[in-house]
């Protein structure tokens, strides 16, 4: 009966902190509105097998969250809520799966403080507000390292045949997600766990033939889908894409091998603290939890090596680290939470270091953006100088996040000789006020410098009998934003004809302002409407 409360409370919780306010800001350029336009594609083309952009075949994804995306704008309709609200539902059965198996490997305690560890984390609980694939792609795949955990300590054929085809069924789901990278992740889990066992692991032939055929049926499905459709092309250009995106940088999104560690280590602290801590934790005397520490153990350097050796730097390539980060923290905080002593000085210290500089971070914000002479000068982008004189207003409630994360400061040092368990329920609940004032503040502020004025002309557009395209650089909004339909004349997909070829319709082109003068210079035939916060607005009649 306690264990059914609990997990009612952990729905109840969840849902409330994740489905309000989903369509309060526009989607985000690009992969917001990327993989939001492909489920509208879906839906005007009629065409669900094909994941296409601007009514083309579109080979970086496959069709998975796409699917779930068009339910969901079946439901809500064609808009930002209905873009993200998957993801807030994963963000619900990913808590929903954390208390469960955090219950059944030791305790309702651990379960709890690891549903606790994952929502106080800032960049676990902002994914589940956004419309990206990444939470339900990792949350498959941590469910299939679960379920071989779960085949290791199972005894019968038929057990072993039940928990093998689950996690190959898990598997092949992430396949459809995001891509053979998780099969990738996988079995390099499975290798590294082998030889760290020793090669003593039970591999019977009943449970290996489950496995495959199930892994090839789910996995596998689409991709034969399409093939027998005769789209080959679109396999072997997925093919491709996936080895380019490991072998080069892929839209600029380079970067330090450390990134993702620095990344991980800021986006989810204190967790990520506790994390280191939780390897120095003596091993349990239970042999199962024992071995899914040790599971999630590589995981996590799997996935981080992974990416920082990967030349694409994105911010989300590393987010399955979340999972073993928040276990191994769940792990340490459960373990001195009867203890009556304090967190060490030295923990204590880097604590309130950490946030006292994130308290001077989050109060500069407002007080640069409101005086961008200050910082315009050591900035050399003309785009960027542009986005930062946007009229922005700036009032006192944007130090709201700044005043919470100082107010936390200070009841914790009040409480630095308190038992570490009123310690950590201080810095959860500083955590939590936190990310929920940052989530209100920030983003939207974020929208109006980076790309209001771009949504807002794209949505102007909507309806009309127009060519709508950015030029000199890459975004989806005119796609989205300005609900384009399928094109009737090919060539216009082209911003060459689109300029200078023998036009039908007027043409109206976005472009950034520090590629205005060569784009007016190489097509004087274009006349400029308006220049807004980094952008340009133009029309050939």
């Amino acid at each position: 009966m306690k264990k059914t409360i609990i997990l009612l409370l952990v729905v109840v919780i969840s849902a409330i902190l994740f489905f309000p306010l989903l369509g309060r800001i526009h989607l985000f350029d690009w992969d917001e509105i990327n993989f939001a336009e492909c489920a509208r594609e879906m839906i005007v083309s009629g065409n669900y097998s094909m994941v296409q952009i601007d009514f083309l075949p579109f080979w970086e994804k496959p069709p998975l969250f796409i699917w779930m995306q068009v339910v969901s704008m079946k439901l809500w309709g064609i808009n930002e809520y209905a873009a993200r609200f998957p993801n807030a539902l994963c963000g619900v059965i990913t808590l929903i799966a954390l208390f469960l198996i955090g219950s059944r490997l030791k305790s309702e305690r651990l379960g709890i403080v690891w549903v606790a560890a994952y929502i106080c984390s800032v960049l676990p609980f902002l994914y589940f507000k956004s419309g990206i694939i990444d939470p339900w792609f990792n949350l498959f795949i941590f469910l299939s390292i679960y379920s071989l955990f779960e085949y290791l300590r199972s005894s019968g054929r038929w057990k072993e045949l039940g928990w093998s085809s689950l996690s190959a069924a898990l598997l092949g789901l992430a396949i459809l997600t995001k891509g053979p990278v998780a099969g990738l992740i996988w079995f390099l889990a499975l290798f590294v766990l082998i030889i760290i066992r020793r090669f003593r692991f039970p591999l019977h032939g009943i449970a290996i033939a489950g496995f495959i055929f199930i892994l090839i049926l789910v996995g596998g499905s689409w991709f034969f889908l399409i093939a027998l459709q005769g789209n080959y092309d679109t396999v072997a250009d997925f093919i491709h894409y996936q080895i380019r995106l490991f072998s080069s940088q892929d839209a600029g999104h380079g970067g330090s091998f450390l990134y993702h560690l620095v990344v991980l280590f800021l986006g989810l602290f204190p967790v990520s603290l506790f994390f280191v801590l939780g390897f120095r934790e003596k091993n349990s005397s239970d042999a199962d939890l024992v071995l899914f520490k040790k599971i999630m153990i590589i995981l996590f350097f799997i996935v981080l090596i992974l990416f920082s050796i990967v030349k694409t730097k994105i911010i989300h390539y590393s987010s399955l680290c979340y999972f073993p980060m928040t276990f191994l923290a769940a792990m340490y905080i459960d373990a001195r939470w009867t203890q009556q002593q304090s967190l060490p000085k030295a923990i204590s210290v880097i604590i309130v270091t950490i946030f006292g500089l994130l308290v001077l971070a989050t109060a500069a914000v407002p007080i640069l953006l409101s005086n961008p002479a200050w910082i315009i000068p050591y900035i050399n982008d003309p785009f960027a100088v542009a986005c930062l004189n946007a009229s922005v207003a700036w009032t006192a409630i944007d130090y709201l996040p700044a005043f919470i994360l100082f107010v936390g400061i200070l009841v914790y040092l009040y409480h630095r000789k308190s038992p570490a368990k009123r310690q950590f329920l201080i810095l959860g609940v500083t955590s939590l006020l936190f990310i929920i004032g940052a989530i209100l503040i920030y983003p939207k502020k974020v929208e109006m410098y980076s790309q209001n004025s771009l949504i807002e002309f794209c949505k102007s557009m909507k309806g009309k009998d127009v060519y709508l395209k950015s030029a000199s650089f890459k975004s989806y909004a005119p796609l989205f934003y300005g609900d384009k339909q399928p094109v009737s004349n090919p060539i216009s997909r082209f911003n060459r004809w689109l300029v200078k070829g023998d036009v039908d319709k007027p043409v109206y082109l976005v472009t950034k302002v520090n590629k205005l003068e060569k784009l007016l210079k190489q097509n004087p035939q274009l006349s400029v409407i308006y220049k807004q916060n980094g952008y340009a607005f133009l029309i050939r009649k």
